[in-house]
């Protein structure tokens, strides 16, 4: 027995799909795709992780310093920032 997915489109073998038993159904997503989809999500909120972290470090770091020294922290964790951001889009 086969099944078409309506993520990807492909016709696959119903061993392919998660059997929802609360429904008494398969999903109609195959588990390659619910798996992307999962990978997709945690990227998301190790992204929003990531800027939380730094706007609190950025905060403590901020708390004592006067502004020149304000201005160069500044700069190098926007570079810090940039490399970070840039590393995460090519997971």
């Amino acid at each position: 027995m086969t099944q078409k997915c309506t993520k990807c489109g492909e016709t696959k073998e119903i061993k392919k799909f998660r059997y929802i038993r609360g429904r008494r159904k398969y999903s109609t997503v195959c588990r390659d795709c619910e798996t992307l989809g999962g990978n997709e999500l945690k990227a998301k909120y190790r992204r929003e992780y990531l800027i939380v972290k730094l706007q609190e470090c950025w905060a403590e770091l901020c708390r004592d310093m006067n502004k020149s020294e304000l201005d160069q922290r500044l700069f190098s964790l926007k570079e810090i920032y940039k490399k970070v951001q840039q590393d995460l889009e090519n997971e």
